[in-house]
């Protein structure tokens, strides 16, 4: 196995989520970092599917974009005109 270090900020967890979208489970876990906060969002169907917001100056402004991020990836892998399933 291929070890990879990677540089990540200080993170402090705020707070998470999990609810579903038409049977597709998914989860925001919202961060504070030293740039602002950062969201984290998982499909929990597609295997190693994550995305992450920007930094952004609220917690719910980075929830906000995940929660987007999460619409765009279920419109595209999961709802009804998915290239993906």
């Amino acid at each position: 196995m291929i070890g990879y270090n990677v540089a990540m900020p200080d993170l402090t967890f705020i707070k998470s989520q999990e609810f579903t979208l038409e049977g597709v489970a998914y989860s925001v876990s919202v961060y504070q970092a030293s740039d602002g906060y950062v969201a984290f969002c998982d499909c929990h169907r597609c295997d190693g599917h994550n995305m992450r917001s920007q930094p952004r100056p609220t917690p719910e402004e980075a929830a906000a974009e995940c929660e987007d991020l999460i619409t765009n990836h279920h419109g595209q892998c999961h709802g009804p005109d998915c290239a993906v399933e």
